[in-house]
């Protein structure tokens, strides 16, 4: 059932991408954007990180509770989307809270895979 979901997703995001002109909801790539980051955050490997991050192109404080009750590490976690010529897209994931961590999903249609993830290590207790 999810992978139907995230076809269709993926296939309207493309469709939307041969639109011109502006809707109500906002432009067609910033439609886009959000529905390949919707579908990037479900992916195996990262969907328990994706609360995070912002849900289109952007960065926004975040923070994580980990260690002792009340310990809390601050920092930024932004969200980027690389569209490629051939309908996929690179969604890239960045945690800068005590250095800096990098997710890599690619989404094509039907389809969102993590592809790497790297950098500084990260907080534990992400839940």
């Amino acid at each position: 059932m999810m992978n139907r979901w995230l076809t269709a997703t993926v296939i309207g995001a493309v469709t939307l991408s041969g639109c011109s002109g502006r809707t109500t909801g906002g432009s067609t790539r910033v439609q886009q954007e959000r529905a390949l980051v919707a579908a990037a955050m479900r992916a195996d490997g990262f969907r328990g990180y994706a609360r995070l991050f912002p849900r289109q192109t952007g960065t926004r404080d975040c923070q994580v509770r980990a260690g002792p009750p009340g310990h809390v590490f601050a920092g930024s976690c932004s969200t980027r989307v690389d569209l490629g010529d051939d309908g996929s897209a690179r969604v890239i994931f960045k945690q800068s809270i005590q250095g800096n961590h990098w997710w890599l999903v690619r989404v094509s249609p039907g389809r969102a895979r993590l592809i790497r993830d790297w950098g500084a290590p990260l907080v534990e207790g992400i839940a």
